[in-house]
């Protein structure tokens, strides 16, 4: 982690961008799998948020990205809860 610092942030801030657009896909990905036919692609996309949830975490890491953090965890988190939902009400399939 100090090896991030003496970049002066660079690279913890990025992760928040990467943190932040990774979360804004996954989230796009599991509102289109509310589409009945495509409920089970969210056995793909829970998955795919944990990338995001790491680099998000690691961006909070720096105490001067902490927000871009907080919001990539937000957005990831949200597209888990959701897509976990829609799996729960289509009993996992639909």
């Amino acid at each position: 982690m100090t090896a991030f610092r003496i970049v002066g942030g660079v690279f913890t801030s990025l992760f928040g961008i990467i943190g932040i657009i990774w979360g804004i896909v996954c989230l796009i990905l599991t509102l289109v799998a509310f589409i009945p036919p495509l409920g089970s692609f969210n056995w793909i996309i829970i998955p795919l948020t944990v990338p995001g949830i790491i680099f998000s975490t690691l961006a909070t890491a720096n105490s001067d990205t902490t927000r871009l953090g907080h919001v990539g965890n937000w957005l990831n988190g949200t597209a888990v809860g959701l897509g976990t939902l829609r799996l729960l009400l289509g009993g996992g399939v639909f």
